[in-house]
């Protein structure tokens, strides 16, 4: 909700402030019962910051240890262990008149309104109670002030006489509050302050507490298990289950992302009324273990549906998970997995529209796009075409060139046939197999076929993935043709930052090629590879990671080798930004305006492209660029046209040329890292962030993640886009089939014209 300074509107009272030294601080507090002569923990090693003007609740089932935290923090029972710290005073060393004095800063209010207030003292003797026994009035009258309290939560003069009994819910609870307020506190614990009441008074009951917090700048830790009252009372959610704080972070990303398994599963509990006709799935597990006889490792791990989404999930049945902690938010050892396993069981907690979400069409009020599960089904095919709703990102301006045109030619593509490991193919089913989003064949300059999937059209930017890498490759050409870029320069001589480090020695071609030394896994289903982590720097997801650089400038220069440079080739992400590096110093700009510049807008796009950035705005040139379809055709037909566009050349046609061209040491240095059937060849291999996959008739390509691809043929004058939003980022058979099918679309135009 709040994470700075602010104000609710038409009050003067800020919000709490994220700089501010904390209200209540709890660390290490563990509360032990005894039963039966066997410890209960029913608090067990809470650490809480509750900031001044915050409302922080605690949520969790029955018997999780929410009420009596709350009353260690209150010293209404004394802890077992830790400390509790009010204002910065220590409450458990406080006595006598130090005491009395504070318990005045802390008031309660109780879940039952009705058993909390004595049925036999009148409204006016319930209110003026602690002010008698706290202030010690002189003789006079307190009607006046009561009444003043009374007013102040909605009751009036004719209420003063009226015993409990005599008062409805609502009222008794007005009561309670306008009680708990009467000495004045710093702090309102509110237990349940509204489950005994019915659900129209709820509603008065909440806007009653947001007003009086904004009125009398109020701290709340609000107890609840109600998610529709946490919701819209609180800043911050401490989720507790077994007496520990298992997630904690702000309200919106709870119900936004929230990252524990058990925190989803108590979302996934709340009726959905706008979902009618839908099944939410149940995700708890039976009843809580006992905090007599806790679980060991995880305490979730006996009840977790998590784990039914994992390979190997025994680290929770033996081991503790790492607690919440300001860089920590979750306690559970695998937190980026919740997202994109619940998205593969069922649409998502709070999600209200299937159909939007996987249309790619404008996110659904209350859906769950979030940096922790945008590259995940469903989810991916809204993200990857709204990029920067999520991510920072830079303009690629295109300038004010004309725009190329695209004149028309178009014929019917779909039942052309292809032949893959023996089976027959069409082009319309490999379409309709490999979760297209949008396709284009130009052929002599000319549109042949066009279509679009979900909610893409003409103008709609598409997140490329590794194409992006084919692309940055373009302004390594014009950097080099106009004298600023030396492919065979040392990488050092470029970025001194990496001088000393593990780039000694490494050549500009060589990363061009992919053939640099550097240590970095690729496995995308491994959430702890090292194209995962620089994800995190880069802002693609969330930093989960203690430590990591703040930027990927940073990241890179951290870097070590697994290998000489100039060795076999090894396809690794991370070598394409380390080139973006070098072009930007190169250059002398960033790499969008140096993109813009030499590339971009002398082509005749027809939009702007876009770039991620990170926090610090570092381009993602590795799999960050977004542009439409038709100008990512462009971009294929100034290839096959030698470096020219139609304003005029665009890259030097040596550089161009050489992309296609046959490299012995290039497909020596491959070996078989491709072998998808009627794509590789005996020719194939990786030149200047390209894969050649036929240098004997100039057919190479751009490959991107979930189905990204850009094909240049030349023996049949062809450029052929694929956008797609596939589920796994590396389905084999979903790139074999496109990939074959593009080149088989060539084929059949070079044979026929």
């Amino acid at each position: 909700m709040t994470t700075g300074a602010a104000t609710i509107p038409g009050t003067t009272t800020p919000l709490p402030q994220a700089d501010a030294p904390p209200l209540v601080r709890v660390r290490g507090l563990e509360k032990v019962f005894r039963a039966d002569r066997r410890p209960v923990r029913a608090v067990a090693g809470v650490d809480l910051d509750i900031l001044p003007g915050e409302v922080h609740a605690l949520v969790g089932e029955s018997g999780s240890g929410k009420t009596t935290l709350a009353r260690c923090i209150l010293r209404l029972i004394e802890p077992t262990a830790g400390t509790v710290e009010v204002d910065g005073r220590d409450v458990a060393r406080l006595r006598g008149g130090d005491l009395r004095a504070l318990r005045r800063e802390m008031q309660l209010v109780f879940q039952d309104p009705q058993g909390s207030l004595d049925p036999r003292m009148s409204v006016l003797e319930l209110v003026a109670e602690p002010i008698r026994t706290h202030l010690r009035p002189g003789r006079g009258s307190l009607q006046p002030t009561v009444l003043e309290l009374l007013d102040g939560v909605g009751l009036a003069r004719r209420h003063l006489d009226r015993r409990p009994h005599e008062l409805s819910g609502g009222q008794c609870q007005r009561v309670a509050i306008a009680r708990a307020l009467a000495l004045k506190p710093r702090l309102l614990v509110l237990d349940e302050p509204t489950s005994a009441l019915d659900v129209s008074v709820q509603a008065q009951i909440l806007n009653l507490l947001l007003d009086l917090r904004a009125r009398h700048g109020l701290t709340y830790l609000l107890i609840s298990h109600d998610l529709g009252v946490v919701r819209h009372l609180s800043d911050r959610i401490s989720v507790m289950y077994l007496g520990r704080v298992v997630e904690r972070t702000s309200a919106d990303v709870v119900f936004e992302d929230a990252r524990h398994p058990y925190t989803r599963a108590l979302l996934a509990s709340v009726p959905d009324v706008a979902a009618a006709g839908t099944r939410r799935p149940a995700l708890i597990r039976g009843d809580p273990p006992s905090p007599a006889d806790p679980p060991l490792g995880c305490p979730f791990h006996p009840r977790c549906w998590l784990r039914d989404h994992l390979e190997d999930a025994s680290i929770c049945e033996t081991t503790a998970p790492p607690p919440v902690n300001d860089v920590n938010r979750a306690a559970c050892f695998f937190p980026d997995r919740v997202a994109p396993a619940l998205a593969k069981a069922a649409l998502g907690v709070g999600a209200t529209s299937h159909a939007d979400l996987v249309a790619g069409g404008p996110a659904p009020a209350g859906s769950l796009v979030t940096l922790a599960n945008w590259q995940d089904p469903p989810y991916l095919r809204w993200a990857y075409l709204h990029v920067g709703e999520l991510i920072p990102t830079a303009t690629i301006s295109r300038g004010d060139a004309p725009v190329m045109p695209l004149p028309r030619a178009e014929r019917d593509l779909d039942a052309l046939e292809f032949r893959i490991r023996g089976q027959r193919h069409t082009v319309g089913a490999m379409l309709d197999r490999t979760a297209t989003d949008g396709f284009l064949v130009l052929h002599h300059g000319r549109i042949l076929a066009e279509r679009y999937g979900g909610a893409m059209t003409e103008t709609t930017p598409h997140l490329l993935q590794s194409v992006s890498k084919s692309m940055t490759s373009a302004l390594a050409g014009a950097l080099v043709g106009a004298g600023r870029l030396d492919p065979d320069g040392l990488v050092t001589d470029y970025v001194a930052e990496l001088r000393g480090g593990s780039f000694v020695g490494c050549t500009v071609q060589h990363l061009l090629d992919m053939r640099a030394g550097t240590r970095f896994s690729e496995a995308y289903e491994d959430l702890d590879a090292d194209i995962r982590i620089s994800e995190q720097v880069a802002g693609w997801r969330p930093r989960t990671r203690a430590g990591l650089p703040p930027d990927l400038y940073g990241y890179m220069a951290t870097l070590e080798n697994q290998g000489p440079h100039g060795g076999p080739f090894v396809y690794r992400s991370i070598l394409t930004d380390v080139l973006g590096w070098v072009m930007e110093r190169a250059g002398g700009d960033s790499f969008a305006r140096l993109f813009s510049h030499h590339v971009w807008s002398r082509l005749g796009a027809e939009q702007d492209a876009e770039i991620t950035v990170d926090a610090r705005g570092g381009a993602l040139e590795d799999g960050g660029i977004s542009v439409t379809l038709r100008d990512l055709g462009r971009f294929g037909l100034m290839h096959l046209w030698r470096g020219e566009a139609a304003g005029g050349r665009v890259l030097p046609a040596s550089w161009v040329a050489r992309v296609g061209g046959l490299r012995p040491d290039l497909v020596e240095a491959f070996g078989r890292s491709l072998t998808y059937d009627g794509v590789a060849t005996a020719t194939s291999h990786y030149h200047d962030q390209w894969w050649v996959f036929d240098a004997e008739r100039g057919i190479y390509g751009g490959i991107g993640i979930h189905g990204q691809a850009l094909v240049i043929h030349r023996a049949a004058d062809v450029v052929i886009v694929k956008v797609s939003t596939q589920p796994d980022p590396l389905d084999r058979e979903k790139h074999e089939l496109q990939l074959a099918g593009a080149i088989a679309i060539g084929d059949a135009l070079e044979r026929g014209g």
